[in-house]
């Protein structure tokens, strides 16, 4: 991508150990434009960038950043705030994802967005379809966004909070199956659980049977025991 501007920026990228913050990493370390700190050895840069970051980002951290503190959310802001965005939108049975870049506030998820990519979710994608689908997308949204900062910053928008949704934090007992449900309810379900960090399951007779996959129709295959 051709950049628009010649100024570089210094950006401070506070992010975890996971596949989804080392494509920003490696996006970043390509960006010309870009002089990159990970998660410390610099204390006012122009900009903050967090990806994923799993704890609360202090004030002063925020307020040490000359142009912008932002955050990397993999939901369509307003809507899909919170910790497993990818997750509910499947179980919401929404149509569309994507990655949103935002300013970071005091209250999660809130702050004014800046840049979005959207992509479509197939009805046969399941969590970790979207997992990659997010990834493919975020580079193209840090590049554009490093083609101009300020003018993407000056043009941020306020979020909308008659359209906000929230997509808490899920826990290994919410991918249990309804088997009273309707059909595409429960089929939502297994699309939206892990088969590795929480695999939808069935209660029978008080014991847990692990379930390999749902049909759209609803029909269960069990994971056979080894």
């Amino acid at each position: 991508m051709n950049m628009k501007v010649n100024k570089t920026y210094t950006v401070l990228l506070l992010h975890p150990d996971n596949h989804f913050s080392h494509v920003a990493l490696e996006t970043l370390k390509k960006i010309p434009n870009v002089t990159l700190f990970e998660n410390s050895g610099i204390k006012d840069p122009d900009l903050v960038l967090s990806v994923c970051y799993p704890d609360r980002i202090i004030k002063g951290k925020r307020e040490g950043a000359k142009l912008a503190a932002l955050n990397i959310h993999t939901g369509l802001l307003p809507r899909h705030r919170g910790s497993n965005p990818l997750n509910w939108a499947l179980i919401w049975g929404e149509k569309e994802i994507g990655v949103t870049l935002h300013y970071m506030t005091d209250t999660y998820d809130a702050g004014n967005v800046v840049l979005q990519k959207i992509v479509a979710i197939e009805d046969t994608d399941t969590v970790r379809d979207l997992q990659h689908k997010t990834k493919e997308i975020l580079p193209t949204l840090i590049q554009e966004f490093f083609a101009d900062p300020e003018g993407y910053l000056a043009k941020a928008w306020q979020q909308n909070q008659a359209h906000m949704t929230y997509a808490q934090k899920r826990r290994p007992e919410d991918s249990e199956l309804n088997l009273h449900a309707p059909a595409r309810d429960i089929y939502n379900l297994w699309r939206a659980c892990d088969p590795d960090e929480y695999p939808a399951f069935v209660m029978e007779n008080g014991q847990k049977r692990i379930v390999e996959q749902v049909s759209r129709d609803g029909t269960i295959t069990y994971k056979q025991n080894p």
